[in-house]
């Protein structure tokens, strides 16, 4: 197989990796998939299906934290009533660790405020978990894209969701 060198930077760009030409015809290959402990199964399910041997190396594992006494102090005046706090997470990971380690007190607060995310996986995720504040969704966790998405929905007047 060729040297793949297309830009593909993301983990969440599996669907775009798996059109390249290289991956047209993957029957017989040996594969090995390289992820986080529990990460996503698409790429697997799809070579496999395409005829390939697949041997995943879980090579990492996502562990949140416990915020710090300064950290809740921050998020407490970052969202504060007539504050003008956007929050931006770069995978569903984060926006769960985000969560977590907030305190129940601030939570309400929390959700209402506009929330930059990459992807509409993502979004959905927020959705799910009661995120209500208006949604930026960039095209990719890449700072480039979040920013762009930023400057897009703040644009459009910053009333809604982009």
């Amino acid at each position: 197989m060729s040297r793949l060198d297309h830009g593909i930077s993301h983990p969440g760009r599996v669907a775009g990796l798996l059109e390249l030409p290289e991956f047209s015809n993957v029957e017989g290959l040996r594969v090995l998939v390289l992820r986080g402990v529990g990460g996503r199964d698409t790429l697997r399910t799809r070579l496999l299906a395409g005829g390939a041997r697949v041997t995943v190396g879980e090579l990492y594992r996502r562990v949140g934290v416990v915020p710090t006494a300064g950290a809740v102090a921050g998020l407490r005046a970052a969202v504060d009533p007539g504050s003008q706090t956007v929050v931006a997470v770069t995978s569903v990971d984060v926006l769960d660790s985000l969560l977590r380690g907030v305190p129940d007190e601030l939570l309400p607060a929390l959700l209402r405020a506009p929330l930059v995310l990459p992807g509409d996986r993502v979004a959905a995720a927020a959705h799910e978990r009661g995120w209500n504040g208006p949604l930026a969704v960039a095209a990719s966790a890449e700072d480039e894209a979040m920013v762009d998405a930023l400057v897009a929905w703040h644009g459009t007047g910053a009333r809604g969701t982009a």
